[in-house]
C-alpha cells in the first residue's frame, strides 16, 4: 500500500467518534511522554479537517478561522479554553485522573491500540506538510 493510501485511509476512520478519542488520547500520552504538545494540535487538526473544513469549525466553534490556521501551522499556543472550546465542538472533554505516582505512571504497560496511534502520529507529524489552501499532503 502506498503512503498516501494509508494517510487517507486513517483520515476517513478518523471520522469515527471512537477512532478520534482514541487518537486525542494517544496524541495527549506522547505530549506526556515526550512533551510534544504540537502532536495534540495536530491531532485536533486531522481530526477537525476529517469531519470539517474549516471555515464550517470556526464558524460551529466561534472561533476565528486564521487564529485556527495558526494553531495548526504551529505559528500560535492556544489558550486552555480555546482547545476545550475545539474539543467540546469535536464532542469531546479533558477528564483528569490522579496518579498514584510517577513510578505507576513510568511502569504502566501501554495499550497496544494505543502504541499503534501513537506511531501514527510520530510518522504522521514528520511527513505531512501543507499546502497554502491548507489541503494535507504527504
Amino acid at each position: 500500500m502506498k503512503y498516501k493510501e494509508i494517510n487517507n485511509y486513517n483520515i476517513e476512520e478518523l471520522k469515527d467518534p471512537a477512532e478520534a478519542q482514541a487518537y486525542l488520547n494517544a496524541s495527549l500520552e506522547l505530549y506526556f511522554k515526550d512533551d510534544d504538545f504540537q502532536a495534540f494540535y495536530k491531532s485536533l487538526d486531522h481530526i477537525v479537517k476529517a469531519k470539517y473544513s474549516i471555515a464550517d469549525y470556526s464558524e460551529l466553534s466561534g472561533i476565528n478561522k486564521e487564529h485556527l490556521y495558526k494553531i495548526f501551522s504551529n505559528k500560535a499556543n492556544p489558550h486552555f479554553d480555546t482547545i476545550t472550546k475545539m474539543l467540546k465542538t469535536l464532542g469531546f472533554k479533558l477528564e483528569i485522573i490522579k496518579l498514584n505516582s510517577e513510578k505507576q505512571l513510568l511502569a504502566k504497560e501501554p495499550d497496544p491500540l494505543d502504541v499503534a496511534y501513537l506511531n501514527f502520529l510520530k510518522s504522521t507529524l514528520e511527513e505531512w506538510k501543507y499546502e497554502k489552501d491548507d489541503k494535507l499532503i504527504p
